[in-house]
């Protein structure tokens, strides 16, 4: 229930919105504008939503290279995962540990599997790190619950198992991974 509650968006805030977004239309239409975004960007350099955009995804075609570089130089990948590692030991005395996988246990070379364990329960569960880019896999900040913890009968347990894959978001095609990864694996 406090999921439910926590994830939920107060049904006060809805109509709140839509008389928002209702009266930025209006104010379009009155301006002679098609929509809001048309009327936001008139008294700019831009001409259209359009054109903003196609500049949006030509810069960031142009910057990437540079971005993702720096941004993996400020928040490289093992060291993220070490400071996970304290923190998770630091606030709750359990640690994660690398777990080899076992063949055919993954979709890719690249994941990496740690185990939350506790020095007196033993393992608390699985987490696949899928932290590669690349095509075809899913666009955007995911984690995904592939088995529930739960009570199979008096005496086993069920253990958890958790992906969580890369960020891949932005502006068009402008990504900042590793960074925007940070913020979602801290969460």
């Amino acid at each position: 229930m406090a999921y439910i509650q926590g994830n939920s968006v107060p049904s006060a805030n809805i109509g709140v919105l839509d008389k928002l977004i209702a009266t930025r239309h209006e104010i379009a239409q009155i301006m002679g504008c098609k929509s809001y975004a048309e009327f936001a960007v008139n008294p700019n350099m831009a001409s259209s939503p359009d054109v903003v955009m196609s500049f949006l995804l030509e810069m960031s075609e142009m910057v990437r290279p540079n971005a993702e570089k720096v941004v993996a130089s400020y928040f490289p990948l093992q060291q993220c995962i070490e400071g996970l590692r304290v923190l998770v030991e630091s606030l709750f005395g359990v640690t994660f540990r690398s777990v080899p996988l076992i063949p055919g246990e993954s979709w890719h070379p690249d994941v990496l599997k740690m185990s939350l364990y506790h020095p007196e329960e033993g393992d608390l569960g699985y987490l696949y790190l899928d932290l590669s880019l690349r095509t075809g896999k899913y666009p955007g900040c995911a984690h995904f619950a592939i088995k529930g913890g739960r009570r199979i009968s008096e005496t086993e347990y069920q253990l958890p198992k958790i992906i969580a894959g890369e960020i891949v978001v932005g502006v068009g095609a402008f990504v900042l991974g590793r960074d925007l990864w940070n913020s979602h694996v801290w969460h």
